[in-house]
């Protein structure tokens, strides 16, 4: 199939090709070009044919393509690897079984349906089959104290970026994994690391995301309807799977690399300028114990400052805390 051609199609769905345009920017003749148009349509591509106008796209087929994945990522090291699964436990699983070797820095593993995907603490990942992107990416990178937070930031704020144009919005950012759009949940992020290791010695660590994307209200648990969202809902209309994960990647790899250079204080002004948890009042549980108060801060280490309501501030960890 030519990935050139359903890229070109599936990044301007609204606009109609003229024949002889479309067959300059692919660079083929214009028997070839309607060879490969049919081809298409037979991979489950639907195209509307307009006698004066040219040709768009209309519908795209329902499931990732590894390799049209692998396409639009080419250009870079995140990407280069792509595995599609139908179904399976868990995508981080996968992926840090597939991270023992340093070959397999940038894997990206999605799957359309996971049957014990999770979130932090040991929370369910509720995920409707073909409806969402359920991705895991294998990073290698240098291991210190605020790595966990580090990578958590960069990919907190690419979903936000990529998600932005597709939507027309900004979303928020919950502290400390949330992706939400006027405080229901779109996005949850997970990092866990993939070894054990020396404290500066870098190692694979394995970056989670499950996103809403195609959902209707009716694919949400009663439970959680009231408090989720998706792209879908947010934009009025069906969203591109293949779109958003392509942007996603692209979004999260521009991230990973701005951490080791000198727009790092910029992805963290990125950070703050989407989080709306300062002045928010929550409830948070730390060792079987319960605090409440209202949000002065994220520190620059990542955790939540509150000030309880015996007025003290007081500093909470990610890693060893719950939002109620």
């Amino acid at each position: 199939m030519n990935y050139r051609l359903t890229w070109l199609l599936r990044r301007d769905r609204q606009r109609y090709w003229a024949l002889d345009a479309l067959a300059a920017e692919v660079g083929l003749g214009l028997a070839q070009l309607h060879g490969e148009l049919a081809e298409i349509e037979r991979q489950g591509f639907v195209l509307d044919h307009h006698p004066l106008y040219g040709v768009r796209l209309d519908g795209v087929p329902p499931v990732i393509d590894r390799d049209e994945i692998m396409f639009a990522m080419a250009s870079g090291r995140l990407g280069r690897t792509v595995r599609v699964y139908e179904q399976t436990a868990s995508t981080n699983d996968l992926a840090l079984r597939a991270a023992a070797s340093p070959s397999s820095d940038g894997l990206v593993i999605v799957a359309e349906r996971q049957t014990a995907g999770r979130g932090r603490r040991g929370s369910r990942w509720f995920d409707a089959a073909g409806k969402g992107l359920l991705v895991s990416v294998v990073h290698w990178a240098m291991a210190g104290p605020d790595i966990a937070g580090d990578l958590m930031l960069a990919t907190s704020v690419a979903v936000c970026r990529a998600v932005e144009p597709l939507v027309g919005r900004s979303p928020q950012i919950k502290w400390p994994n949330d992706i939400e759009f006027q405080r229901r949940k779109a996005a949850g992020i997970l990092v866990e690391s993939a070894a054990a290791g020396d404290a500066d010695a870098r190692r694979p660590f394995v970056i989670g995301i499950g996103l809403n994307v195609n959902h209707q209200e009716r694919d949400f648990p009663t439970d959680i309807a009231s408090r989720a969202t998706s792209l879908r809902l947010e934009a009025g209309g069906t969203v591109d799977r293949c779109v958003v994960l392509a942007d996603v990647l692209t979004a999260l790899r521009d991230a990973l690399e701005s951490l080791q250079g000198p727009e790092r204080q910029g992805l963290r002004s990125a950070y703050d300028a989407r989080s709306d948890m300062v002045g928010r009042n929550v409830t948070l549980s730390e060792a079987g114990q319960t605090f409440a108060g209202t949000v002065e801060a994220i520190s620059p280490h990542y955790a939540l400052v509150l000030r309880l309501q015996n007025g003290h501030l007081r500093s909470f960890d990610a890693s060893r805390v719950r939002l109620l």
